[in-house]
């Protein structure tokens, strides 16, 4: 059986009694109560009506995530990360947080120029309009597709490592495009040439440490 079958969870959400559930479908009480337990398995007409009355697909039914919990996914995982600023400059690179904010420069949404790492502001971090709106593109990824298409057990590891391979995708996609870009009535420079800005800022600020890690320090350059 499919551990994560949403049934229960997405009656509660509506705030749906059993009974009212079997009324709606035309199953009885029992049978809701078998298919929330994992006890018996709704067969693909019974799946349908479910997916009817719910507005929902059979596949997010069935297990399979939702675009809105993977978008949640990506937004707090950049909480997380953004809450580690000790780490050296080669483990930042490899976070989700940095592609992000990699991703937004190269947009124009964010400077190039500013000293510091995790630039989104709280506002921008916390709507999750704003994570749709930009960031909608891992939705074309395999991996990604495969999340929101079939049912699976997928662990949280497995959602970051599909993300990261989305958001590596479009960061060599931008790193590649050369024309210039609209910002609304405003012509900007190219993802290309805001993130090769980027990368210029950052080496102006990259130092070695005693054992040969590179660490970044925006107080003083390496002129």
């Amino acid at each position: 059986m499919n551990s994560k079958i949403r049934i229960k969870e997405l009656r509660q959400l509506n705030k749906v009694s059993q009974g009212d559930l079997a009324k709606a479908t035309g199953l009885t009480r029992q049978a809701i109560s078998n298919y929330e337990n994992n006890e018996r398995m709704p067969n693909k007409e019974i799946l349908e009506k479910l997916s009817n009355f719910f507005n929902v697909s059979v596949s997010y039914i069935l297990g399979a995530y939702s675009k809105k919990e993977i978008l949640e996914v990506l937004k707090n995982s950049y909480i997380s990360e953004s809450k580690k600023s000790s780490l050296s400059y080669s483990m930042k690179i490899s976070k989700i947080s940095y592609n992000v904010d990699l991703i937004c420069i190269a947009k124009g949404l964010l400077p190039y120029d500013e000293p510091r790492f995790n630039l989104l502001s709280e506002k921008e971090i916390n709507n999750i309009d704003f994570w749709n709106k930009n960031f909608s593109f891992i939705f074309n990824s395999i991996a990604v597709k495969w999340l929101i298409t079939k049912p699976l057990d997928a662990t949280k590891e497995d959602i970051l490592d599909a993300l990261r391979d989305a958001l590596a995708t479009k960061l060599l996609k931008l790193e590649r495009d050369d024309k210039d870009q609209k910002d609304g009535k405003e012509w900007i420079e190219s993802p290309k040439e805001l993130l090769q800005k980027r990368q210029d800022f950052i080496n102006e600020h990259i130092f070695i440490d005693e054992d040969g890690e590179p660490f970044i320090d925006f107080n003083k350059t390496n002129y």
